[in-house]
């Protein structure tokens, strides 16, 4: 079967945009994020820091989620602030 219409439609810009308002809040959400490694749960990637980063960027994310696991599968919550301190420091690339 073939389609029988086709639409385009051009964007000027496709990454969501934060206001400067939500900023404290995006900080607050943060803080609580990273409290919680110390009971086994991390949140990282796009959606789960808020974050516009680059598909390398999030891959390295997963790199680092593992790679705080100690040999006796916890979190090792001084890697996790770490990673989450570098992540910080990503800068989109178009």
């Amino acid at each position: 079967m073939s389609p029988s219409e086709t639409t385009v439609r051009r964007l000027p810009s496709v990454y969501p945009v934060f206001e400067r308002a939500t900023m404290g809040d995006r900080a607050t959400m943060a803080e609580w994020l990273a409290s919680l490694a110390p009971a086994g749960l991390l949140s990282f990637g796009r959606q789960g820091l808020a974050v516009i980063d680059n598909l390398h960027h999030v891959t390295d994310m997963g790199a680092d989620a593992a790679s705080a696991l100690t040999p006796e599968g916890e979190i090792s919550s001084d890697a996790w602030l770490a990673s989450l301190e570098r992540f910080a420091s990503h800068i989109v690339e178009d």
